[in-house]
């Protein structure tokens, strides 16, 4: 079937072997690929970028979800900021603390075919009893929006098309006016060694913001550059020194351990 070869930094490219193509075409806004490989199962392409592979999704969903989740005291209500793949949903929504989790995802289509195409990584949490689905422009969204979120996750593509308006400072500070008393954000801030500059820059936007703030990060073969990392922020919690509540369900990858190596960063600076 070939090989697919994804070239996000220009200098730099993969190649993961299609041992079955599954489906390939376009929602409103990006082009969509799903495509089969024997090692990493199921793959999720999005405008030319690996976005998960069944193999190693859950590294990145359950850091991205249950570091804040779990550094929280008691959190109720959690805003997922994109993520219409539905992995960090499905993650929010296995907690018991968790009363509703609000998915805001621009793209509808992207979401309908993800759960079409790759079910058993979305375990049906689109249509969970906690799920509330939010579709049409985030910063819109949060604009409007009267409710109040414990924990915010901005599980966004990188900086480029319709998700550029997710990486600006402005947007950040709308997140903070709609964070609870007590709140955490965290949101996916790229590989460390290939994308420094934008990684950067929502590290110093989330220190104009919040009294604490920093990385973490997690190993993501799957992903371009391998080291993915994590940006965060709140007035209330340190991340790093906090003691997290115990996970009450059984995880992939998260752990007391991995959550602990996740905050000692091989950089000085991201």
């Amino acid at each position: 079937m070939g090989w697919f070869q994804e070239e996000l930094h220009g200098e730099v490219a993969q190649s993961i072997r299609v041992d079955e193509d599954i489906y390939a075409g376009r929602t409103e806004y990006q082009t969509l690929r799903f495509f089969r490989n024997d090692l990493l199962g199921r793959v999720m392409v999005l405008d030319g970028a690996v976005q998960v592979t069944e193999l190693d999704e859950p590294i990145y969903s359950e850091m991205m979800v249950h570091v804040p989740v779990l550094s929280h005291p008691d959190p109720k209500r959690v805003l997922i900021v994109g993520g219409g793949d539905g992995t960090c949903l499905r993650e929010a929504v296995r907690h018991e603390n968790i009363r509703e989790a609000v998915l805001a995802e621009l793209d509808g289509g992207l979401i309908e075919l993800c759960e079409r195409h790759m079910p058993d990584m979305v375990q049906g949490a689109f249509r969970h009893e906690k799920a509330r689905l939010a579709i049409g422009d985030a910063v819109d969204f949060i604009a409007k929006t009267e409710d109040r979120f414990d924990v915010i996750i901005v599980d966004s593509t990188d900086p480029a098309g319709p998700s550029e308006p997710l990486f600006t400072s402005e947007f950040y500070q709308g997140c903070k006016a709609v964070l609870a008393r007590g709140g955490v954000l965290v949101a996916q801030a790229g590989c460390p060694m290939y994308q420094k500059d934008f990684g950067r820059q929502i590290g110093v936007d989330l220190a104009e913001l919040f009294s604490y703030h920093g990385y973490y990060q997690a190993a993501v073969p799957s992903y371009l550059g391998g080291l993915h990392a994590f940006a965060w922020g709140s007035d209330a919690i340190d991340l790093k020194a906090v003691t997290p509540r115990p996970c009450d369900f059984e995880t992939r990858y998260y752990s007391d351990n991995s959550r602990m190596a996740s905050f000692l960063l091989p950089f000085p600076k991201v």
